[in-house]
């Protein structure tokens, strides 16, 4: 499950407690660190699935936007575009 703006605010609690319930998350947010912290805390949590991914979409070139896509296609089957 992709959930944006998932490192801070609404959307990390939001992250947290669906990887908490099973869910395989994928975090996406512009901050690094904070996407960590929150990998760090499911993990040491032990539950949920887990993927990260460092997110400024403006920064984006063709070529991570392709690998985000398939990602997500992966992970949810669900295709982004």
């Amino acid at each position: 499950m992709l959930v944006t703006g998932s490192t801070d605010g609404v959307g990390r609690y939001v992250a947290a407690e669906l990887a908490y319930a099973g869910a395989r998350v994928l975090i996406h947010g512009r901050d690094r660190e904070r996407a960590k912290s929150l990998a760090d805390e499911i993990k040491r949590a032990g539950r949920g699935g887990l993927r990260e991914a460092q997110a400024n979409p403006q920064a984006y070139d063709e070529a991570a936007r392709k690998r985000l896509r398939a990602l997500s296609l992966e992970l949810t089957g669900l295709s982004v575009a």
